[in-house]
């Protein structure tokens, strides 16, 4: 008995598995972010740094750091990593900050 219990917890895993929306939705989200990095690969760009660069257009105004983090919900040391390659290759710079960041 217990082998056909184990063959039907079987059965049920794989027909959720077949079902599940977030299992989906993660493989879509992987194939979706294959084809824009490849797309990106030109340009020098990574998918996230595009995101910064938006999240920056999209404001219109010098932002700081810890915003563009909040925005995203991407750690602080993620946003200032990505944010010194964009500088290097001459898409943003920085602003007059003070003494207080």
């Amino acid at each position: 008995m217990q082998h056909h219990e184990s063959e039907e917890a079987k059965r049920q895993a794989l027909w959720m598995a077949d079902r599940c929306l977030g299992r989906r939705i993660a493989r879509l989200h992987r194939l979706v972010s294959r084809r824009f990095e490849a797309e990106l690969r030109e340009s020098g760009l990574t998918l996230p740094q595009v995101e910064v660069l938006s999240e920056m257009a999209v404001s219109g105004e010098p932002v700081r750091p810890s915003e563009i983090a909040g925005w995203l919900g991407i750690e602080r040391s993620t946003i200032s990593r990505n944010l010194d390659l964009l500088a290097q290759l001459g898409y943003v710079r920085a602003a007059e900050t003070s003494a207080t960041g």
